[in-house]
């Protein structure tokens, strides 16, 4: 991978966690509602599509949070992680975790 075309952020390891516990926890959280609203969903209920299909994008998202945080637990035990994400419409995101001096982590392709 071409890293001097991605954007890369240095963070401390802990800010790093957190920032990304947050963000899994946010789309868990819209799930969470989106489920609680309806309790069926089927070819009985068309008006749903458009909710099912942007919680399947939710559900991405939420994938790909939980797994950038296992890469960054790899990283942090092993000093280098890398994570190929291969979300439901084909594209893929590549994030790569490298550990730093001074517990912080140098993340590239996150956004």
């Amino acid at each position: 991978m071409n890293t001097k075309n991605t954007v890369c952020q240095i963070l401390p390891a802990a800010i790093a966690r957190e920032e990304l516990r947050l963000r899994a926890s946010g789309e868990a959280e819209k799930l969470s509602r989106s489920v609680s609203r309806r309790t069926s969903c089927g070819e009985a209920y068309p008006e749903y599509r458009e909710e099912v299909a942007a919680d399947y994008g939710t559900v991405d998202e939420l994938l790909f949070c939980q797994q950038c945080r296992a890469a960054l637990e790899r990283c942090l035990a092993n000093k280098t992680a890398a994570l190929r994400y291969r979300r439901r419409d084909g594209t893929v995101q590549t994030v790569r975790f490298r550990r730093l001096p001074q517990g912080r982590v140098k993340i590239w392709g996150l956004s």
